[in-house]
C-alpha cells in the first residue's frame, strides 16, 4: 500500500496533477494515522496544508487544517486542535461536497463538526458540544451519504451523549447506528453500535452483560479502526470493575496504556489512568490506596497539561472520594471546588451533578 501510494504521489508531482497529489497525500496520512504513527501523520497533514494553499480550490487549505487539528486532538493538544478546527465550523463545504466525499470518504462538514464537539467536551463545554453533535446529526440525516451520517452518530452523538450522561439520547443514537448498519450491510458500523450498547449496559449497572457485549464488539474491530475511540477501553475497564473482575481490568488497562504511551495517543490517557486507580483501590494489597492515589494524581497532571477540564474533574473527584474516606475532607474539598468552579456550562451533565453532590457532602 505504501509503495503504491508513494509512487502515485511521485507521479502526481511529476505531472503537476493537483487532484491526485491531494488524494495520495490524504491516503498516506490516513494510513499513518490508523497505524498509530501520529507524528508522521502530522508531518503529512502539514505537507498537505502547505500544498493546498497553492491550489485554486479555497477548501483545500481548510481540509489541511482539519487534518492537522485531528492529529493534534489525538496527541492530546486540545488548544492546538481547537485553533485549527474552530475556524472551519462556519465554512460552507456544500458546494464541493460531492468531490470531497470522493476524495476524502466523508462529508467534510460532518468530520469537522464531530471533532469540534469532542474537543469542546474535553475542554468542559458540554452544552456546546451537545448542540454541535445534535446539529451535525440533523444535517447529515438530510443528505444521501449514509457513511457520513454514521460517522456523525458514532464520533459525535453517541460519544458526547454518553460522556454527558444523557443515556436516553444515547439509546436513540445507538438504535439508529444499528438500524442503518443492518439496512446497508455495514458490519464494522454495526460493531460500533454494539460498543456503545455495551457501554450503556455498564452505565445502567449491568456490568457483566455490558462487558460481554463491549468486549466482543471491540474484538471484532481491527486495531486500525480504534484510533479515534481508544476511550472505549476505559469504559470496558469500568465494566470489569463493576463486575468484580479487578485483575482482568488491570491487565486490560496496562496493555492499553502501554500502546497509548508508545504511540503518544494521549487524548484519553488521563481517563485510562483514572480507571487504573479505581481498579487499584479494589485490589487487595497493602499499598492499594497509595498506588491508586498516584494514578489519580498523574491523571490530574495529564489532564491539566492537555487543558482537558472534563478529564481533570473526573480525576479530581476520584482523589476527593479517596481523601474523604481517609478523613482528609478539607483537602478533598480544596482540590475539587476550584475545578468545579471553572465550569460555566454543562451543570445538568452526570459528572457535574456528581461533583456538586460530592462537594455538598463535604461541606
Amino acid at each position: 500500500m505504501i509503495a503504491a501510494l508513494s509512487k502515485a504521489l511521485d507521479l502526481a508531482e511529476q505531472l503537476g496533477d493537483t487532484e491526485y497529489r491531494l488524494r495520495a497525500m490524504w491516503a498516506l496520512y490516513i494510513y499513518r494515522f490508523r497505524m498509530g504513527e501520529y507524528r508522521s501523520a502530522l508531518a503529512l497533514a502539514e505537507r498537505f496544508r502547505a500544498f493546498a494553499t497553492e491550489t485554486p480550490d479555497p477548501f483545500d487549505d481548510l481540509i489541511g487544517d482539519r487534518l492537522i487539528g485531528i492529529v493534534l486532538h489525538v496527541l492530546g493538544d486540545q488548544p492546538g486542535a481547537l485553533q485549527h478546527i474552530a475556524p472551519l465550523v462556519s465554512a460552507d463545504f456544500s458546494s464541493d461536497r460531492h468531490s470531497h466525499v470522493l476524495r476524502y470518504q466523508y462529508d467534510q462538514r460532518v468530520v469537522t463538526h464531530c471533532h469540534y464537539a469532542k474537543i469542546l467536551w474535553l475542554q468542559g463545554r458540554a452544552d456546546q458540544a451537545t448542540h454541535i453533535a445534535e446539529g451535525i446529526v440533523d444535517y447529515a440525516g438530510t443528505n444521501d451519504h449514509v457513511l457520513s451520517l454514521l460517522y456523525a452518530l458514532v464520533q459525535a452523538a453517541c460519544t458526547v451523549s454518553v460522556y454527558s450522561g444523557d443515556l436516553v439520547s444515547a439509546d436513540r443514537y445507538v438504535d439508529l447506528v444499528e438500524d442503518l448498519a443492518a439496512k446497508h450491510g455495514l458490519e464494522t458500523w454495526r460493531r460500533w453500535g454494539q460498543c456503545f450498547e455495551g457501554v450503556l449496559l455498564i452505565k445502567r449497572g449491568d456490568g457483566a452483560a455490558g462487558v460481554r457485549l463491549l468486549s466482543a464488539a471491540l474484538e471484532g474491530l481491527s486495531e486500525t479502526a480504534l484510533y479515534l475511540n481508544r476511550n472505549l477501553f476505559a469504559e470496558l475497564a469500568e465494566g470489569l470493575r463493576a463486575a468484580g473482575q479487578i485483575s482482568e481490568g488491570l491487565e486490560l488497562i496496562a496493555n492499553v496504556l502501554a500502546r497509548v504511551e508508545r504511540t503518544e495517543e494521549g487524548w484519553c490517557r488521563a481517563e485510562l489512568l483514572r480507571q487504573k486507580g479505581e481498579l487499584l483501590l479494589l485490589h487487595d494489597t497493602p499499598t492499594s490506596a497509595a498506588d491508586a492515589e498516584a494514578c489519580f494524581r498523574l491523571a490530574l497532571d495529564v489532564a491539566r497539561q492537555q487543558h482537558a477540564l472534563a478529564w481533570e474533574l473526573r480525576a479530581a473527584m476520584s482523589v476527593a472520594r479517596l481523601w474523604r474516606e481517609q478523613r482528609r475532607t478539607i483537602e478533598a474539598r480544596d482540590l475539587l471546588a476550584p475545578i468545579y468552579q471553572r465550569f460555566t456550562e454543562g451543570f445538568a451533565t452526570s459528572d457535574l451533578v456528581a461533583a456538586k453532590d460530592l462537594l455538598a457532602a463535604m461541606r
